[in-house]
């Protein structure tokens, strides 16, 4: 890469020197090639910080249990973990279709966090979703489901109430 630089500003200082008559010092053509040099290092860092950006944007476990634990998708100062620490009682709502896990998780934040619902099809809410699944394997001791009495109907539960 270098001696492409290096070749551009010779052929580049020997086109100056048959135009102008006159030729650029030495400092002027190393200034040149340090200048281009940095261009060509920030771009591929920039390219570098996009391509990871991009891929840090894509549904993940880590993204959801970021978001599980933030207070910022609501105004109350809760968070997911301040109703289900460690997942406690979602082995239940775990297992649910996408849908209704969805649902329940926009119910949670607009209700209890006093937030905005996600967009269904966001990446926030799938890695919400990715990470909530993780649950479905634990089993909570009351067998309940939700801590937040809201969520739950008879039919939710399998009892009569």
């Amino acid at each position: 890469m270098g001696n492409g630089i290096v070749g551009f500003v010779t052929a580049r200082r020997l086109s100056f020197d048959k135009e102008k008559g006159q030729g650029e010092s030495t400092y002027y053509v190393h200034k040149e090639v340090s200048a281009m040099r940095k261009l060509v290092i920030t771009l591929g860092m920039l390219t570098a910080l996009a391509s990871l950006a991009a891929a840090s944007d894509e549904p993940s476990f880590e993204r959801g249990k970021e978001l599980f634990s933030s207070t910022r998708l609501g105004t109350s100062g809760k968070s997911c973990a301040s109703c289900h620490p460690g997942g406690s009682r979602l082995a239940q709502a775990a297992g649910y279709a996408e849908g209704k896990l969805t649902g329940i998780i926009n119910t949670c934040i607009t209700k209890p966090l006093k937030g905005t619902a996600l967009d269904p099809a966001s990446n926030e809410m799938k890695s919400l979703i990715i990470y909530v699944r993780t649950f479905a394997k634990r089993r909570s001791k009351t067998g309940s489901g939700w801590t937040c009495g809201h969520l739950l109907t008879s039919r939710d539960t399998g009892t009569g109430a």
